[in-house]
């Protein structure tokens, strides 16, 4: 439960968000002080935890990616949402639009879950997506 007396904001979390807070990135600081002192309920599908390990793994190698994965599973700081229940609506994504299947994933994530769906950055496919026909979710980005 949040310590104030506002419900939590509700984040669903792109890959390379989950990459920003493994590698303790100085513009994940914010929500990372959010997720821990409960003030932000943050949701990634499985796809953004595979997205976050894969990366990890090219830059850091894969034993530095195995453990950050498995130091946020046993933080249970975040819902970890099963591909399951998003692939229906993130299939219907990749039909409809022009975007990587990780980031159908998490605006799919975004709409089940009534969040707003958390990148990185504004990435030039999301951009231009918004501008072709509103995602009709709330979009933010740590940059």
């Amino acid at each position: 439960m949040s310590k104030g007396s506002e419900e939590p904001s509700r984040k669903a979390l792109d890959g390379g968000v989950l990459i920003a807070l493994a590698i303790d990135d100085p513009a994940a600081r914010r929500l990372k002080e959010g997720i821990l002192g409960e003030n932000v309920l943050a949701f990634c599908s499985e796809m953004a935890l595979v997205e976050m390990e894969y990366v990890l793994c090219r830059k850091l190698g894969s034993k530095i990616a195995e453990e950050k994965r498995r130091y946020l599973l046993e933080s249970n700081m975040i819902n970890i949402i099963e591909t399951s229940v998003l692939m229906n609506e993130a299939a219907k994504l990749k039909c409809e639009r022009s975007l990587s299947l990780p980031d159908c994933f998490t605006l799919s994530l975004a709409k089940i879950f009534n969040c707003k769906a958390l990148f990185v950055k504004m990435e030039k496919e999301i951009e231009e997506e918004v501008k072709r026909k509103s995602f009709n979710i709330e979009i933010e980005f740590l940059m």
